[in-house]
């Protein structure tokens, strides 16, 4: 999984700021262009191809039945593949900024979200 964490300030990964906020929102254009192109950047040329490489392997490879037959489960399967953006949000946030960010991972190539609201 990749750990996002977004706070009114700033957009991060670990301890590094991939984009700033000002007072919990991005800058306009972000929300009129549909994405955050510093985060979208970032996730294609960190997960780029590992997401590639398992897109291929998941056409390539076993069929539901035969996940089914051999008692694999979908969720344990995107758990090992990395294909999860885990998403920690300040509970202040307004949600047209939480789906910026998750449209913005789709867009890179991410399919599953967890979304995980940071309390005070």
């Amino acid at each position: 999984a990749v750990n996002l964490a977004i706070t009114p300030s700033a957009l991060m990964q670990g301890k590094k700021v991939i984009a700033r906020l000002e007072n919990g929102h991005f800058p306009e254009t972000f929300y009129e262009a549909g994405e955050i192109p510093e985060l979208r950047a970032f996730l294609e040329s960190e997960y780029g191809e590992r997401l590639a490489a398992l897109r291929e392997a998941d056409e390539a490879g076993e069929g539901e039945d035969d996940k089914e037959a051999a008692g694999e489960d979908e969720e344990d399967d995107d758990e090992a593949s990395g294909d999860i953006i885990l998403l920690q949000a300040d509970q202040n946030l307004d949600y047209q900024t939480l789906y910026l960010v998750m449209r913005t991972a789709r867009l890179a190539g991410f399919r599953k979200y967890r979304l995980a609201i940071m309390k005070k």
